[in-house]
């Protein structure tokens, strides 16, 4: 239920992300990878302890990207813009960010406006996926480490 409500909000607040490759389909909606995540930084709070083992993604049609990262309480966005993906030499893909947004819910998200990437590879390839987000902004940084199961995304 909470991932559903997840999805909604993430949705309405323009939260979107894809954990998608060159070679991977492309397409719009929301989807979940199972793994692990090794690291979450707010500024000076370190949240990796009560980061969940799954990563939502949502895409939305106007190209923007977001993996959303989340604790029991909080819902942390990387969003940045699909259609500025670049590809890296080692097969992953580079996606600049421009937003990120911390909050419980709709109604206390707050978005700061960032420099900075995710960094991942295709979770369709049928091996593990990696996402590297880093970010900073004039009030500090932030940051998030994923590592899928291997297994690809499954659509909400």
């Amino acid at each position: 239920m909470f991932f559903r409500m997840l999805a909604v909000a993430s949705a309405a607040l323009l939260l979107s992300t894809a954990a998608m490759a060159q070679d991977a389909p492309v397409g719009t909606g929301v989807s979940m990878m199972d793994g692990r995540c090794s690291k979450l930084t707010l500024g000076k709070d370190d949240a990796t302890a009560q980061c969940k083992n799954q990563l939502g993604n949502v895409t939305l049609p106007d190209g923007s990207v977001t993996f959303i990262f989340t604790t029991k309480d909080k819902m942390v966005g990387f969003q940045g813009d699909g259609t500025a993906i670049k590809p890296n030499a080692d097969g992953s893909v580079n996606l600049p960010l421009g937003n990120v947004s911390v909050g419980s819910g709709p109604k206390d998200m707050k978005q700061t406006k960032v420099s900075g990437a995710c960094v991942f590879s295709n979770p369709y390839s049928g091996k593990p996926a990696g996402v590297k987000c880093s970010a900073k902004s004039k009030s500090g940084s932030f940051a998030a480490t994923f590592l899928s199961n291997g297994k690809p995304p499954r659509a909400k």
